[in-house]
């Protein structure tokens, strides 16, 4: 799967709130940064994958929070979700992803599926639809964010929308931090690896901030095929469990 660090950027649209495109510090591409800024993301495809957080402002009130890992070589991840603001009984508490197959864990589901008469699960099973499922934009965000080769750094440093705009300390260590495509900012590692994502998702109040923490091959744990049903037997069930936040 050929995936460059532009194409990444397109889920995304500038955000105010989060671009530092203002800093009058920030400086064209030096040949360096845009060698380093050309493979971050095949960086994290031969690093095979990393744990990770990420928050996303849904609307002034709810926060959307994902804490798991991410295999980027089998395509596949897994993470605790949080809500922030109006959770609603029943609501996701973990997703795990597999290509475009998405399952979500619901802690009120299997009460439900006795009193429905239907035999007990705890997570639902369903094609990924990221157009309209917050959950989903998330979990595809942090997927794209891998390529098995480096962008083209003459390119990369070309792109009028690329700077360098700061170095800084990030968890203890000094990281550089630059602008790059559609609203994107990047923090990389003195070891080239990123650290940091930040950008504003479209229709969303706040940005979407995707940390790295360790990276490194991952040992994602999905659902059982007992403990799973499919979205389109139980529909009504987790409509009623999983209310889309207001």
């Amino acid at each position: 799967m050929r995936r460059s660090l532009a194409a990444a950027s397109l889920v995304v649209i500038v955000s105010a709130a989060c671009s530092s495109s203002a800093n009058p510090r920030a400086a064209r591409l030096s040949d360096d940064d845009a060698a380093r800024l050309s493979q971050v993301l095949a960086r994290n495809y031969d690093g095979k994958g990393a744990t990770f957080t990420a928050t996303l402002t849904v609307r002034a009130g709810t926060t959307l929070g994902l804490q798991g890992e991410v295999d980027w070589d089998g395509h596949r991840g897994r993470a605790d979700v949080t809500w922030i603001g109006n959770p609603a009984p029943g609501r996701v508490v973990e997703t795990a992803w597999s290509g475009d197959t998405i399952a979500e864990r619901l802690p009120t589901l299997a009460q439900a599926l006795t009193d429905a008469g239907r035999p007990a699960a705890n997570w639902v099973g369903r094609p990924a639809d990221p157009q309209n499922d917050i959950l989903d934009r998330v979990v595809q965000f942090v997927a794209k964010l891998s390529a098995t080769q480096r962008d083209n750094p003459v390119l990369v440093q070309q792109d009028p929308r690329a700077a360098w705009l700061r170095a800084e300390k990030l968890d203890g260590a000094v990281v550089d931090v630059y602008r790059y495509g559609d609203g994107l900012t990047l923090w990389v590692g003195a070891d080239g690896r990123l650290r940091r994502v930040e950008g504003g998702l479209a229709g969303f109040a706040g940005p979407l901030v995707v940390r790295f923490l360790a990276a490194g091959e991952q040992q994602v744990l999905g659902p059982k095929s007992i403990d799973l049903v499919l979205i389109d037997d139980v529909r009504a069930v987790y409509d009623r469990l999983n209310p889309a936040p207001r």
